[in-house]
């Protein structure tokens, strides 16, 4: 969730206005519900993360011929996820960053299978996902128990005071660092002391890094033991 998908933009005017609400409907297929919803946006929000500008270096001095005002945006899109539970998360998304905007809850909805499914049986679909190599087996033996975590979304959420301290070898120059958390949130960092912030909990973080003319990148991914 909140790894891109499809891309639909309906307006290609560059005086377009800010959307101001979302209407969403989707089918949950481990749950084997329909949610649905309709909700107001953070639009002040939604256009000062459009006016932030990019911070990477290497546009700092550079003019982008293809923005209004010819400035490199940090965030130029706003990316859309669903999960357990109704939960419906809104990203502000750029090149390399992506930032939690709001989260909202849908409600439980009862179309018509037919009007939304017009080739399949629901009973078919169902049996099809536990009896094939769709879910993994703790997924399957939740939806069978109805024990699948609905609140999990929020405990993905949960943020903490942590930073990162990198310690190169005498004469090595930190380049960037990609912090990538479990709440789909993406940051690009230049500096190797960044301080306290809270944030949601790590699972891969990329350094890369030069020493005597050569390239590096180091990774952390973490998991569970």
């Amino acid at each position: 969730m909140g790894n891109g998908g499809v891309t639909y933009v309906k307006n290609e005017q560059q005086d377009k206005k800010l959307p101001a609400t979302m209407k969403v409907g989707y089918y949950s297929y481990a749950e084997d519900k329909f949610y649905e919803g309709e909700f107001n946006l953070p639009v002040e929000k939604i256009k000062e993360y459009l006016n932030e500008k990019a911070d990477d270096p290497e546009y700092a001095n550079k003019k982008n011929e293809d923005s209004k005002d010819g400035i490199f945006h940090k965030y130029n899109r706003i990316e859309v996820g669903f999960t357990l539970g109704g939960m419906v998360v809104l990203w502000m998304k750029g090149e390399d960053a992506q930032k939690v905007l709001a989260t909202f809850t849908a409600k439980e909805a009862f179309p018509d299978w037919k009007s939304v499914f017009e080739d399949s049986d629901r009973k078919e679909k169902v049996e099809y996902g536990l009896n094939n190599d769709v879910y993994t087996p703790k997924v399957k033996n939740e939806i069978l128990t109805k024990t699948l975590p609905l609140d999990l979304w929020k405990t993905y959420d949960d943020r903490f005071n942590w930073n990162m301290l990198v310690n190169l070898p005498s004469g090595g120059k930190l380049e960037n660092i990609s912090v990538k958390t479990i709440n789909a949130e993406t940051e690009t960092l230049y500096k190797a002391d960044h301080g306290d912030k809270k944030r949601a909990v790590p699972y891969n973080i990329e350094f890369f890094w030069s020493f005597n003319g050569k390239q590096y990148n180091s990774r952390i991914v973490f998991g569970k033991i």
